[in-house]
């Protein structure tokens, strides 16, 4: 899935959304919330040159495949606020 450049202005809500393949949310832009609890990414995850404006939350989000939290790629990232994950 790509959103690669897209424009959130508001809340943008992912809880229990299963990504089942590669997910490629580079240059994004969430002004709002970004909420990724108990997301599922099947595939390898990237928020390179992503900005979230917003509290993120990855709160038992689960990587499988060939992603995890941990070698999801971030370059570049930048937080306005709190991240949660765990």
């Amino acid at each position: 899935m790509t959103l690669r450049g897209t424009r959130f202005s508001g809340r943008a809500d992912f809880t229990g959304t299963r990504f089942g393949s590669d997910l490629d949310c580079s240059g994004v832009r969430f002004g709002g919330r970004a909420v990724f609890r108990r997301a599922w990414f099947a595939g390898a995850a990237s928020f390179a040159g992503t900005w979230f404006r917003g509290r993120e939350d990855f709160v038992e989000a689960a990587f499988g495949g060939e992603s995890s939290f941990e070698n999801t790629r971030f370059e570049n990232t930048r937080f306005g606020h709190r991240v949660h994950a765990g």
